[in-house]
């Protein structure tokens, strides 16, 4: 019996091919067929480059020459159609011959795929077609970004909310009368308290921004989002000036004045601590030094040598002054390092936040260093002039982007709120900005 090779099949395939025309009259039909029986030609194509190369045999490939009939593969096919039957039924041997090729040309039409997704519109390449699928998207939530730590109000700071004025102003006592030993029938001696006040004035913060309405309509969460998202830069706006503002016309003034003077010793401060906010400078060495517990006595020894050791205390400094205070090793305070911020706040008494808002940029001399500050926060007051303002237009011009709300199709969006900052008393601050960083 003679031995049929793939390329002989193949040859036969294409020979009857021709003679679909009289199986079926519907365009329909012959459209199916001929679909069908093109992948099946592919498939022995490919299979034939295999067998070629490894010189083997179709299974039943004697049996295959005198009974493979593309004729009950059309009518099987009809039929499976006609019936809801599977064509194998109708057409056993043509089915298992089929079979038998998908298995041993498994790799074949693997790679053939490969090639086709190459080729053709698919969804996993965009340039491909994934274009015109749509991502899904969570439009119940939007992943926020990551921002500072907002401490102020944590440590206590005094906020004050919805003033009905441009400005006020607080009066307090700058100096305190004297008291002196007098004897029987002696003149006392005449004593002057001083007073001054602290001027608070309306400082605007706002943010600007447009979204467009197809993006609004769509995804609703997108606005709420970006509102929430506003609302937490503004504090930080906030909470950044009352710590190291530049107190020029527009920022109020922080605790450590930020730059905006003549000062050249630091990049982004003025050369020295405003004794006005801060009453102890906090001398750390002529390039800086670690926070250490020792270091910590002398934040809170200015207070206590000025009567000022009340009220909401405690440390602010950026994460990289606090990780060095985390390695000290001083023997009678710890023996395992790196020490918690639990430990450090245990042993020192007093809160410890950190917060990036405080930069590490100080540079005096060769050394990168940052600011700590130790406080009564109760005496760090920021008001609010009224609430928070929101305001939309969807005809607004934008002079920085170049964009019109009603050109564009752009809803701009402005929050803005009105908020001084201040410090009642000098004494109620101890401050450095000579902290090494790790």
């Amino acid at each position: 019996m003679s031995t049929v090779t793939a390329e002989e099949l193949l040859t036969k395939l294409n020979g009857k091919m021709d003679k679909l025309d009289e199986l079926s009259k519907t365009p329909e039909q012959l459209a199916a067929l001929r679909s069908e029986l093109d992948e099946s030609k592919r498939t022995i194509s490919d299979l034939k480059t295999r067998l070629d190369k490894g010189n083997l045999k179709l299974p039943g490939s004697e049996d295959v020459a005198k009974d493979f009939s593309l004729c009950r593969i059309a009518s099987a096919l009809a039929e499976s159609t006609r019936t809801g039957t599977h064509p194998k039924n109708f057409a056993p041997l043509e089915w298992e011959v089929s079979e038998q090729t998908r298995k041993l040309n498994h790799d074949a039409i693997e790679d053939r795929e490969a090639v086709k997704q190459r080729t053709t519109q698919t969804a996993g390449t965009p340039s491909l077609g994934g274009f015109v699928i749509p991502t899904p998207i969570l439009v119940d939530k939007l992943y926020p970004l990551l921002y500072a730590n907002m401490v102020l109000k944590d440590l206590g700071a005094t906020m004050m909310t919805n003033i009905e004025a441009d400005s006020f102003e607080v009066p307090r006592f700058t100096g305190g009368t004297t008291a002196y030993w007098v004897g029987e029938d002696q003149a006392s001696t005449e004593s002057n308290a001083t007073l001054g006040s602290v001027k608070f004035s309306t400082k605007e913060i706002a943010v600007l921004v447009a979204i467009s309405n197809r993006l609004k309509k769509f995804n609703p969460m997108v606005e709420q989002g970006l509102l929430s998202d506003i609302a937490q830069q503004i504090a930080l706006g906030i909470e950044t000036a009352a710590l190291i503002g530049k107190g020029t016309e527009y920022q109020p003034q922080g605790i450590i004045k930020g730059a905006g003077g003549s000062g050249t010793t630091y990049p982004w401060l003025e050369g020295n601590l405003d004794s006005t906010l801060v009453g102890t400078d906090v001398n750390l060495g002529s390039t800086g030094g670690a926070m250490t517990f020792v270091n910590a006595l002398s934040f809170i020894g200015g207070l206590q040598d000025l009567n000022a050791l009340k009220g909401n205390l405690g440390f602010v400094m950026p994460p990289a002054v606090f990780r060095k205070w985390q390695q000290d090793t001083t023997n009678q305070y710890t023996t395992v390092t790196p020490l918690s911020q639990a430990k450090i706040e245990e042993i020192s008494g007093y809160k410890v936040r950190t917060t990036t808002s405080l930069p590490v940029t100080l540079a005096k001399t060769t050394t990168t260093l940052g600011p700590v500050i130790f406080g009564n926060w109760a005496d760090l007051w920021i008001p609010m002039f009224g609430g928070i303002e929101i305001l939309a237009s969807n005809t607004a011009y934008n002079p920085t982007t170049g964009k019109s709300g009603l050109m564009h199709r752009l809803t701009h969006i402005s929050v803005s709120q009105m908020v001084d900052c201040g410090v009642m008393r000098a004494a109620s601050f101890a401050a450095s900005n000579e902290a090494t960083t790790v």
